[in-house]
């Protein structure tokens, strides 16, 4: 070998150590081409299947046309004259020459509960007057129970309605309407009386204008949704979900009532998709979760994983937590623990197995986290901390989450849905680097989430704007190529710790047949998706 091939030679491997150190899998991964089909060797000697997948091409395998399934595993992956011997009788045989089949899509951050309600809650994002919020409320009235909830105002309509005007619309209907972004609320006089009294002066005190965490205490407080009612309305979301190409779903800051809402569709087998649960860490049930009692953990389609804590706020209500003033104000949000505090509850989850999803906006949240982490002796087997948004993050503070136990959950379409704003706040010099979603993949795993009801969840939408990341932010390697399999990777099981995004034999048997390849054609809908094994037909009105 000659001296400058050993030291290339050096160079990559030292290159691939670092990222293994670091947790994330090497862009080298998504630079290697995949291997060329080659046939299966003796695939008569192997099992008969549970299903069998003919299509027209499968996402990064050359060649390969067939994907025959056993026992909730990729068993083989090649051609149809390959795979088809290991037909039996009761196969189930999915012949779509033309389709396309790629990996199965994760939602990595959602919020289920209150997308589920939202079904039958008043719709306030078109609320610009009294009489328009009178108009959405009543359209809801008849499917209230114990109270009525309102989802969408805007920060102006939140902050320019009167408490006569929210009372007059609400009448005898105990009401919470919530803010667009989630992060703050209005009450009705009769559903402020409901809580308690040192609840009732803290929102006498906000004008009645509840923002973060006096915001998250009183929606705690309120009566749990009836399982009855909950249960068809978390099946129409997941539903709905499912058909988009989604097999798993990560739901954030949720309550044990959503759990058993969940635990009931999947013992009725109504649960179309997988489903992570991170506990709003500030309930009673993630007390006992903590203690190793209370809900179940793991069924085969239900994971209760972790708990989710918040470090700060939004960029839209100025409460995201920046290590420099706001460009429109001159405050700059606030954390709401200290290094000390943010320890321990990371040390507490580490010594129930659990993970923590922490909500970091702010650049000074981002920073709280690098900081405490590197402060701490975590066990190696200890689940990575997961950083919910990561969305001002500069150079400098990118570098220090290398080699740091850390998932990035980033959400792509974040950026153009805060434009009318972002600016405003930050100023064109942190607007240049803040939302970096895909660029965060060097240092540290990312996925990818809508943060629906938020925003809608639409996989292929975050897909396109990560693919449209400029490959310099990836480093020199990267090309278009690797960034368009990196933004599939984040939208995998894995994230893009995983490595190349295909379907591979041994895996888990998550995979969508579309009617054609949705990464070169739009309007491409999934026909079928295999969710741990079983292959589910997609049905549309």
């Amino acid at each position: 070998m000659t001296p400058p091939r050993r030291c290339a030679l050096a160079l990559t491997l030292a290159l691939a150590l670092a990222f293994a150190v670091a947790g994330c899998a090497p862009l080298r991964a998504f630079l290697v081409p995949p291997d060329p089909h080659r046939p299966a060797k003796n695939v008569r000697k192997l099992a008969l299947v549970d299903a069998l997948v003919v299509a027209g091409a499968i996402h990064g395998r050359p060649g390969a046309r067939a994907i025959a399934v056993r026992q909730g595993q990729i068993l083989a992956v090649g051609l149809p004259a390959d795979v088809t011997p290991l037909r039996g009788p009761e196969t189930l045989v999915v012949k779509a020459p033309t389709a396309y089949v790629t990996p199965g899509l994760v939602d990595a951050h959602v919020h289920l509960e209150g997308a589920a309600l939202l079904r039958d809650a008043a719709d306030l994002r078109s609320v610009a007057s009294p009489a328009d919020l009178r108009a959405a409320v009543d359209r809801a009235r008849p499917l209230a129970g114990d109270w009525l909830w309102g989802f969408g105002l805007s920060d102006v309509a939140w902050g320019e309605l009167s408490q006569d005007d929210i009372d007059t619309a609400c009448g005898e209907t105990p009401c919470y309407l919530s803010r667009r972004d989630g992060h703050g609320g209005r009450l009705s006089s009769g559903l402020a009386l409901r809580t308690s009294p040192l609840q009732q002066a803290r929102i006498s005190e906000a004008r009645g204008r509840l923002a973060g965490e006096l915001a998250r205490e009183v929606w705690r407080s309120l009566p749990s949704p009836r399982l009855d009612r909950m249960r068809p309305l978390v099946q129409q979301v997941l539903d709905e979900m499912a058909a988009t190409g989604i097999v798993e779903v990560h739901t954030m800051g949720e309550s044990a009532a959503l759990v058993h809402a969940l635990r009931a569709l999947e013992r009725e087998g109504r649960l179309p998709v997988r489903v992570v649960v991170y506990l709003d860490a500030e309930r009673p049930e993630a007390a006992l979760l903590l203690e190793g009692r209370g809900l179940v953990r793991d069924t085969p389609r239900v994971r209760v994983a972790g708990v989710k804590l918040w470090l700060d706020g939004t960029l839209g209500g100025h409460s995201a937590a920046l290590q420099l003033p706001y460009s429109d104000t001159p405050t700059s949000g606030e954390l709401r623990y200290t290094d000390g505090v943010l320890r321990e509850r990371i040390a507490e989850a580490d010594r129930a197995g659990l993970q923590v999803a922490l909500h970091a906006i702010g650049d000074r949240a981002v920073a709280q986290v690098a900081r405490t982490l590197r402060n701490m002796v975590r066990s190696p087997t200890a689940p990575p901390v997961r950083i919910e948004h990561a969305q001002v993050v500069p150079p400098e503070l990118r570098e220090q989450l290398w080699g740091l136990a850390v998932e990035c959950s980033v959400q792509p379409r974040h950026a153009g849905a805060d434009a009318p704003f972002a600016r405003a706040r930050l100023g064109d010099d942190r607007l240049a680097w803040a939302y970096p979603a895909l660029a965060l993949a060097p240092v540290c795993s990312v996925r990818a989430g809508s943060d629906y009801p938020v925003a809608a969840s639409d996989a292929l939408a975050d897909w396109r704007v990560m693919a449209a990341t400029n490959p310099v932010e990836l480093g020199g390697e990267a090309t278009q190529g690797t960034v368009a399999d990196l933004a599939l990777a984040a939208l995998t099981p894995g994230g893009t710790a995983r490595g190349r995004p295909t379907v591979l034999e041994g895996r888990v048997a998550d995979f969508v047949v579309w009617d054609r390849n949705p990464f070169a054609a739009a309007g491409a809908r999934p026909t079928h998706v295999c969710v741990g094994g079983q292959v589910q037909a997609i049905v549309r009105p």
